[in-house]
């Protein structure tokens, strides 16, 4: 037990020194990926000491539930972090990402439409990989229906769009999101009858 708990011991110096020298923003970033690795979820709480290690922020880990906490969603935009908050939403495909890019761009800015260079510019700043933006854009306007145009050269996040990044990172709820969505537009059914009536 002793041995445990001075392996314990030694592991907190090392973390306290390598964050040391970070700024809040990253220490939080280094803390959550850290948590993550073991189904923990790390919270900051704001502290009354000076600024330091243990001191400026209070952090305290508890079981992970299978998603991004709304407290710390929020904080990824109050802060206009997109990278924080991708990493924190953790998209699968093109189509999702473009979506929480979207819906990043409508909470920092305050405005409901967006360009795809706005789009593109969110996606460099949050650190995405290289894609083909302009069918990742348009896969997630026509097929997977998150956006829509909104104008000559603007789109808009769709109610569907925003109920699965609400949903993420939970991909069984986004299936679910978009099974009900599916349900209420009449399905592979309701598109055929469109057709038909059209011929």
């Amino acid at each position: 037990m002793a041995g445990k708990k001075n392996d314990a011991t030694g592991a907190s110096v090392a973390v306290v020194a390598a964050l040391e020298p970070l700024n809040d923003a990253d220490r939080q970033w280094v803390l959550q990926s850290a948590a993550s690795r073991f189904a923990l979820t790390v919270q900051a709480t704001a502290g009354t000491g000076q600024a330091g290690a243990g001191s400026a922020n209070a952090v305290t880990a508890t079981p992970l539930a299978g998603a991004a906490t709304t407290g710390d969603v929020q904080a990824a935009i109050t802060r206009k972090d997109p990278r924080a908050f991708v990493r924190l939403k953790k998209p699968t495909t093109d189509v999702q990402r473009v979506a929480c890019l979207g819906y990043y761009l409508v909470q920092t800015t305050g405005q409901q439409g967006f360009t795809s260079k706005a789009i593109s510019t969110a996606h460099t700043d949050s650190g995405g990989s290289r894609i083909n933006m302009p069918r990742a854009l348009d896969n997630a306007t026509r097929g997977a229906k998150y956006l829509s145009n909104r104008g000559p050269r603007e789109k808009q996040l769709t109610t569907l769009g925003e109920d699965v990044v609400n949903a993420l990172p939970d991909q069984a709820a986004v299936k679910a999101v978009e099974a009900a969505d599916k349900g209420g537009r009449g399905g592979k059914k309701g598109r055929k009858s469109k057709k038909a009536k059209k011929a």
